[in-house]
């Protein structure tokens, strides 16, 4: 089973943590195993979300880390999603296609 750290997601799509304050306690313990849906994905998963039609999803996703697109960070943020505190969540310029790079 391949295992990866947010750190080097980070590296891999050059990204930075959005949610900082929530996520340190994370930055170092999580090891992501796979790529899921914010609908099936559970705490070791990283699912993405660049798409305005999936977020009912994101309301309710336990992913580990969430990728998202920096444009979005703030209304993500002010929206109250559950996972913002429980969850990493990377900003990047381009989430589809960090999807590719993973």
């Amino acid at each position: 089973m391949i295992q990866i750290s947010v750190s080097e997601i980070q590296k891999m799509i050059e990204a930075q943590v959005a949610n900082p304050e929530f996520a340190s306690a994370l930055l170092t313990s999580l090891k992501l195993q796979r790529l899921a849906t914010l609908k099936d994905a559970g705490p070791n998963d990283i699912a993405f979300f660049f798409s305005k039609h999936y977020e009912s999803e994101l309301m309710v996703t336990k992913a580990g880390v969430v990728i998202i697109a920096t444009a979005d960070t703030k209304a993500i943020e002010a929206a109250g999603v559950p996972a913002w505190k429980k969850s990493v969540f990377i900003s990047c310029a381009r989430p589809n296609q960090a999807l590719a790079l993973l």
